[in-house]
């Protein structure tokens, strides 16, 4: 008798453990559901949102920068150089791409040249989604001195995307080590016969200022060694690079 209500209780005890661990594993799958919801949620609010990394730095908009167009574009990754009234100044990262100051060696000013229409036409409209423009200031561009050579600087301009000014890349970087930047392995293909790259600064480029140079036909650049140039680059160079600055709202 004892033996057969034993046998009852272990059986009874079972079916129970079976039941329990059903509802058990129900559980964690609608759990694991919720949470997929959320992460998805959460994915798609912020698709469009300003990121930011370990670093400080911030992600923000879509470029090729890999050379493989199969995978699509990648995040761009932009230096922080600063921060007021809920924005930031920022400076990507990488060179991105690589075009003339201008398209004719002829005298200019960032006014004029192509390059500004460039930036704020083609890359504007490629690196950024229509939410994410909401995000870029319309900016108060200065046409500063040139601080070694009275050329023409033109006159202030409105943009959205610009490049730095000699002045502040002095003002921004502490040393020209700070100022030292590698190009993306797309942006090393463009060009006229793609970029050239310092071995010895690890694959670092020259880059574009839109400080006119000692004269109209010339403009400022940035060695591979971080050291700025002053006296500039003839403004028709296809291959010096590209590394967007603007205002952006952090929001």
């Amino acid at each position: 008798m004892k033996n057969g209500i034993l046998k009852t209780t272990v059986a009874l005890l079972l079916a129970f453990s079976l039941v329990t661990g059903f509802a058990a594993c129900g559980s964690n799958n609608e759990n694991e559901d919720d949470s997929s919801e959320k992460v998805n949620s959460t994915l798609e609010t912020n698709e469009n949102d300003v990121s930011e990394n370990d670093d400080g730095n911030i992600f923000f908009g879509s470029y090729e920068q890999d050379n493989d167009t199969s995978n699509g574009k990648e995040p761009i990754e932009w230096i922080v150089l600063e921060e007021k009234d809920g924005k930031a100044f920022v400076l990507s990262k990488y060179a991105l791409d690589a075009e003339p100051y201008n398209t004719v060696q002829e005298k200019t000013t960032w006014e004029s040249c192509s390059l500004r229409k460039w930036l704020n036409e083609d890359f504007y409209n490629e690196a950024f989604s229509d939410e994410e423009k909401d995000n870029i200031e319309v900016t108060d561009v200065k046409a500063e001195a040139n601080p070694r050579h009275k050329s023409n600087q033109g006159n202030d301009t409105q943009d959205k995307i610009f490049l730095l000014s000699i002045n502040e890349v002095k003002t921004y970087f502490d040393d020209d080590e700070a100022r030292i930047c590698s190009v993306t392995a797309y942006g090393k293909t463009q060009g006229p016969e793609g970029v050239p790259v310092g071995r010895e600064y690890d694959g670092a480029c020259l880059w574009w200022l839109r400080t006119i140079g000692i004269a109209g036909i010339y403009a400022g650049s940035v060695y591979e060694h971080g050291g700025y140039n002053p006296y500039g680059d003839y403004v028709d160079a296809g291959n010096r690079c590209i590394r967007p600055a603007m205002w952006i709202e952090l929001g």
